[in-house]
């Protein structure tokens, strides 16, 4: 269970870094950052807290 949770945090931040390369592009061009983009960051958002919560709960299971 841990190397799966190491895992998905492994590809969460590197979705993270890729929406972060997207912001600078688009604040580079000129445009402003689309819904698009901040939906990503959202979902993100989410996982973070899903998986703090995981981690809490096997924690507490201890």
């Amino acid at each position: 269970m841990k190397n799966k949770v190491k895992q998905f945090q492994d590809k969460l931040n590197e979705m993270e870094l890729l929406v972060k390369e997207m912001e600078k592009e688009l604040v580079e061009n000129g445009d402003w950052v689309t819904a698009e983009v901040y939906s990503i960051k959202a979902h993100l958002s989410t996982l973070y807290k899903e998986i703090k919560d995981l981690e809490c709960h096997r924690l507490c299971k201890k």
